[in-house]
């Protein structure tokens, strides 16, 4: 926005901080601006997380949070990158799919570790 880009999120206060969901829903909205924050993101965490591919080998990969709300803007950017950077052979083994818990997967996360705490004293 300071550098005079057109953007959906003019409207907002520019000296406070965008949150995840305000791009992901300006993005859904055609904001040109918007739609690119996630698709770089998403090469970005794509890179990262094809060197955990390539060393844990997992069966799946799942994307959430906030962040997950960009959907395709950002997920098919990142497995471009995951394709780009992972070994053949965990590359067609990985899955990556978006939580189905959406915007939920942080307070979920939390809860379920403070659950496992609280009954790992009585086990």
């Amino acid at each position: 926005m300071k550098a005079g880009q057109r953007t959906q999120l003019a409207h907002l206060d520019p000296d406070r901080e965008f949150s995840a969901r305000d791009v992901a829903l300006a993005a859904q909205d055609g904001d040109v601006v918007c739609q690119q924050l996630p698709a770089d993101a998403g090469r970005h965490i794509g890179s990262a997380l094809a060197s955990l591919i390539n060393l844990l080998n997992p069966s799946m990969v799942i994307i959430g949070g906030g962040v997950a709300q960009a959907g395709p803007c950002l997920l098919d950017p990142l497995r471009q990158a995951i394709g780009e950077h992972t070994m053949r052979a965990s590359r067609e083994a990985v899955q990556v799919v978006l939580s189905r818990l959406g915007p939920r997967a942080v307070s979920m996360g939390a809860v379920a570790l403070a659950l496992k705490q609280t009954f790992a004293q009585y086990a």
